[in-house]
């Protein structure tokens, strides 16, 4: 089941996430009791637009968020923050 990228359909896409997530050994609830947000925050930030959300199932996954959304981070370069 896994692909490079999701299906294109929202649906499809917020099983496909549920899937990988699963499979590397977390899954919604880890992610948003990490992030100090709902469940349902993580559910609609899979479909739209969370820059922080899109890290950390980046992160879960071991990809690029670009990889993952690319109609949102194509072409993005990660931010260096300097101290």
């Amino acid at each position: 089941m896994s692909s490079e990228r999701g299906p294109k359909k929202a649906s499809s896409r917020r099983e496909w996430f549920k899937y990988e997530i699963r499979t590397k050994g977390s899954s919604f609830s880890k992610i948003a009791s990490s992030l100090e947000i709902s469940r349902a925050a993580v559910t609609a930030g899979i479909e739209r637009p969370s820059t922080r959300l899109a890290d950390a199932v980046a992160t879960v996954l071991g990809r690029e968020k670009s990889e993952l959304w690319p109609e949102r981070f194509q072409g993005r370069k990660r931010s260096i923050k300097r101290g």
